[in-house]
């Protein structure tokens, strides 16, 4: 099924199958599972989406922003203005966020690059998974959980780091901030949760790629 410029509010419940829609002027609503395929782009209003059953979305332009839940599923998303996201068990792939409301993920797999975010971000990263981060310099990270957090498990390069503990006069690779303020992303960690985190200033190029 595939809607485009449409008005009004819309409502999808997907068992299965295929749904698109293209240049919406109001809110939609989608609940996908058993495999389903969900494509979104160019929303002038806000989504919500829920995952599961190894459903797949891709999202592209959602000006006001997108509140998701994900369990057992992927989810691509490109330009949003504002992200909630909660879920375990998941792939996420997400680029081009604004804001990020709210980010509460178990078991799960993540790239986020946050490089157009202004304000600072908390996260919350549950079980075990790997989470890759970009952020736009000068950047700050903390990471909350418990103290014993191996530091092979955390790598961040290009901001400066805080571990659980550790006093703020001995932070690794402290930063002098000049006249622009940094971003600090707060990161509450399990043990055996993957960390990487990498600040970039304007177009610096990435490591690797992803």
């Amino acid at each position: 099924m595939t809607l485009e410029q449409s008005a009004g509010p819309v409502t999808v419940r997907l068992d299965g199958g295929r749904f698109q829609a293209r240049s919406m002027g109001g809110s939609i609503d989608v609940t996908a599972t058993n495999r389903a395929d969900v494509e979104l782009a160019d929303l002038a209003r806000g989504a919500v989406l829920k995952l599961s059953e190894a459903a797949t979305a891709r999202l592209t332009s959602v000006a006001e922003g997108l509140e998701a839940e994900v369990n057992d599923a992927q989810l691509r998303a490109d330009e949003i203005g504002r992200l909630a996201l909660t879920g375990a068990r998941s792939e996420i792939y997400a680029s081009g966020i604004e804001r990020v409301a709210k980010l509460e993920m178990s078991d799960s797999e993540l790239e986020l690059d946050l490089r157009r975010i202004a304000r600072n971000v908390s996260l919350g990263l549950r079980g075990t998974g790997r989470t890759r981060i970009r952020l736009p310099t000068p950047c700050r990270v903390r990471i909350d959980g418990p103290r014993a957090l191996a530091s092979d498990r955390i790598d961040v390069t290009g901001c400066e780091l805080r571990l659980p503990g550790q006093p703020v006069s001995s932070a690794k690779g402290r930063l002098i901030y000049g006249d622009r303020r940094p971003v600090t992303l707060t990161v509450t960690l399990d043990e055996s949760v993957e960390l990487e985190v990498e600040g970039l200033a304007g177009d610096q190029a990435a490591r690797g790629s992803w």
